[in-house]
């Protein structure tokens, strides 16, 4: 991940580009297609868990899914549902170390 300041006195803005970031944004709009409010990878999940991360609640798990823009399937988990979610594939409850 690359950030910084782009422009010049009179309009400075923070900038942030990379892999990472792009992968975030895509992340971002698939909670419309997936119907929820947030979503992880497994993997980044799962390391935010070794950091000390609790989500303090049972999470569910979207697997192999195809996320628009991204080479290959993601293991997702929905951090924070919406209302009234509807997702398609009928994710079940994350099993931890599965």
């Amino acid at each position: 991940v690359i950030f910084g300041v782009v422009g010049d006195k009179d309009r400075l803005e923070l900038t942030t580009i990379g892999d990472a970031v792009n992968l975030a944004a895509k992340l971002e709009k698939h909670t419309k297609v997936a119907g929820v409010t947030a979503l992880a990878t497994e993997m980044m999940f799962y390391e935010a868990e070794k950091q000390g991360f609790n989500a303090n609640k049972e999470l569910r798990r979207i697997a192999k899914s195809e996320v628009q823009g991204v080479p290959h399937l993601l293991n997702l988990i929905i951090l924070a549902e919406r209302e009234e979610s509807t997702t398609v594939e009928g994710p079940a409850p994350l099993q931890k170390g599965a």
